[in-house]
């Protein structure tokens, strides 16, 4: 993010927002907001710019964060038919306007298609990956022989001994 010469002071603060359809923490809240700090001097100050936000829309504390966020939060909650109601905040209008035109574009609902496919190779790549992990480590383990790991995935014996070379290095 930096150019050579540039001071990691001039970095920006980054932040990561998760929206969640439940309370990963149980603690009834619609915001948590997590910040770094250093295990061995808890109270010692430090700032590296990573803010971590997780907004939950099944809060219970709207007078403790602002009433847009509980807006918006309360509006991916709903079902999408009860989402097109009439509102007041101006956001919310912003959402629904946005909405009505990407489910009526042609070209977005092909970029959606497009989007989730991608998606889906990704998704079985990944587990593909964690397979192919799992059965190197019963080989090296010896639960298993290579002839059983390679037949298990579909490859031969020399690609997946490849494999097994290959997650070693």
């Amino acid at each position: 993010m930096l150019l050579s010469g540039i001071s990691y002071n001039e970095l920006p603060d980054s932040y990561v927002i998760f929206i969640c359809g439940y309370d990963p923490f149980r603690q009834g809240k619609y915001r948590y907001r997590i910040e770094s700090h250093c295990e061995e001097c808890p109270d010692m100050e430090y700032q590296d710019g990573v803010h971590t936000i997780i907004l939950n829309n099944c809060g219970k504390n709207p007078e403790e964060v602002p009433k847009e966020l509980v807006n918006f939060l309360e509006f991916t909650k709903k079902p999408l038919e009860e989402s097109e109601e009439k509102t007041e905040d101006a956001y919310i209008c912003l959402l629904q306007e946005s909405i009505r035109y990407i489910k009526n574009s042609r070209e977005m609902g092909e970029r959606y298609m497009t989007f989730e496919e991608m998606l889906q190779e990704e998704r079985e790549e990944g587990r593909m990956e964690g397979r192919t992990s799992l059965l190197i480590q019963l080989v090296n383990d010896g639960v298993i022989t290579l002839e059983q790991g390679a037949k298990t995935i579909g490859i031969s014996l020399d690609e997946f001994q490849k494999l097994i070379l290959d997650s070693a290095e």
